[in-house]
């Protein structure tokens, strides 16, 4: 089992190199943010640095992902998601979702550059 959360981007195709280029940097900058908020922002306390170390991103011109590293923290989604015993703590959805809105203005930015060209 693994904790992945994606974004896919639809129409990416009909976009302008250079707005597809700038979005891509922008989606990438916003997978970092995504990694640097998981990693800070959770209830465990971290003895390894382990569970922290397992938070990844990447973006793509298309896509944006997170996710945990199981061969990292193998307990990592045991955390995250929960047990009987322990109160889940979905830190990386948290983030994720935190972050869509930044991608949201990065695919109207990339757009308006797209449309200014006409």
């Amino acid at each position: 089992m693994a904790i992945r959360f994606s974004k896919e981007l639809r129409s990416v195709d009909d976009l302008s190199e250079e707005a597809r280029e700038d979005l891509k940097l922008d989606l990438e900058a916003i997978a970092d943010s995504i990694v640097e908020d998981a990693r800070s922002h959770h209830r465990f306390e971290s003895q390894t640095g382990a569970l922290e170390a397992s938070v990844n991103a990447e973006a793509t011109e298309d896509t944006i992902r997170a996710w945990l590293d199981v061969s990292v923290a193998p307990y990592a989604v045991y955390i995250h998601d929960g047990t009987r015993k322990w109160v889940s703590d979905p830190f990386l959805e948290k983030a994720f979702t935190a972050h869509m809105p930044e991608v949201n203005e990065a695919i109207e930015r990339a757009t308006m550059k797209t449309l200014e060209r006409f």
